[in-house]
């Protein structure tokens, strides 16, 4: 991954229904446990774009699960919330 900075970081509670502190972030950081497992909610894509087969292009949305995350690992991906179903990670922090 290449280096990327980020301006803002925030402490995050996972949560169902909440959103993000501050919305959307560029990555989250994972303190620990080795090992643990992550799940996120990604932006629902605000446009309907298809190729000429009629194949969905462009944004993902919905949920996303990462399994067996080290400890200290930064996750680039733009979330919009962090589950706390399937959530074991702990000391997670949003970085915008």
């Amino acid at each position: 991954m290449s280096f990327q900075s980020f301006n803002q970081a925030f402490a995050v509670t996972p949560s169902d229904d909440t959103p993000l502190p501050k919305g959307q972030c560029k990555a989250l950081y994972v303190a620990g446990p080795a090992g643990s497992t992550l799940t996120v909610k990604c932006k629902e894509p605000n446009f309907n774009y298809s190729d000429a087969y009629g194949a969905h292009i462009g944004a993902t949305a919905g949920l996303v699960t990462f399994e067996n995350i080290q400890a200290g690992a930064i996750i680039p991906i733009t979330a919009t919330h962090v589950m706390n179903t399937d959530t074991t990670s702990t000391n997670i922090v949003s970085l915008h």
